[in-house]
This record gives C-alpha cells, structure tokens and sequence, in this order.
C-alpha cells in the first residue's frame, strides 16, 4: 500500500519507487516461502481433503502436495521478478 501511496505522490515511476517495489517484492517471496516451507502450517486433515478433492490417491498424497508447494513457490518468485523488471523498465520510461 505504502508504493501506491508513493506513485500517487510522485505521480511518475522513479529510480526509489523501482528499488522500493522490488524490495518489497523481495521481503514477500521470503515470507511466503518461509510460510510454505513450515510444516505445521498445513493441516494433514486439510492436506488429505484436498488430495482427496483432486483425485490423488493416498499414497501420493506427500509427493503431490510437495511438487504444489514447489510449483506455489516458483510462480511467486517468477510474479515478483517480473513485477520488479516491470518497475525498473517504467522508471527508464518514467512512466505512471
């Protein structure tokens, strides 16, 4: 929220408000993979449900739930690189 508020106050993107987004970025990928990696966060009732849910059957329930961690990991740091390249791009274009 802190960036939104800052756009709007310097109504352009700059060189602060890149590294600003990116830092940003930076601190959300490191929570959400701490959080991911943690395995108390997940319920095995939660865990089994939703395996259940998709078809996987019961043997396969900790592989398939681990490459969706992975896979849940992955698309976050690939959204947030791309959202960090996208900031930097606009600030050379010093655009809104």
């Amino acid at each position: 929220m802190f960036i939104a508020i800052y756009k709007l106050y310097s109504g352009r993107w700059n060189k602060g408000l890149s590294w600003i987004n990116a830092h940003s970025n930076l601190v959300f990928c490191s929570f959400y993979c701490i959080m991911l990696l943690n395995s108390e966060l997940f319920n095995q009732d939660f865990i089994s449900l939703s395996m259940g849910l998709i078809g996987v059957q019961p043997d396969n329930y900790e592989e398939v739930w681990s490459k969706w961690i992975w896979a849940s990991a992955a698309i976050v740091i690939l959204y947030s690189i791309v959202d960090a390249a996208k900031g930097f791009r606009n600030s050379r274009k010093n655009a809104l």
